[in-house]
C-alpha cells in the first residue's frame, strides 16, 4: 500500500507540472490549446507503438502489426 502512495504522488506531482508547463507554451508560443493538446496529449505517448506497427509491416509481420496496433 505505501507503494501505491508514492506512485499516486509521482502521477499527481508530474501531472502538475505538464499543467504548469503547458500554460507557459501557450503563452509564449501563439499555438491553439486543442492543438497543442491533440498533438502532444494523443499522439506523443503513442508514437513508438506507431513506429513499432510501421516497421512490423514494412517487415512481412501483419498479424504482430495488429496485434500491437489494438491493444489498446
Amino acid at each position: 500500500m505505501p507503494l501505491l502512495r508514492v506512485d499516486l504522488f509521482v502521477i499527481v506531482t508530474d501531472s502538475e507540472i505538464l499543467v504548469d508547463t503547458v500554460d507557459v507554451v501557450l503563452g509564449s508560443i501563439s499555438i491553439d490549446e486543442k492543438f497543442l493538446g491533440f498533438t502532444l496529449f494523443a499522439l506523443v505517448p503513442n508514437t513508438t507503438e506507431f513506429l513499432n506497427a510501421i516497421s512490423f509491416a514494412l517487415n512481412g509481420n501483419i498479424a504482430l502489426r495488429y496485434s500491437i496496433n489494438f491493444q489498446n
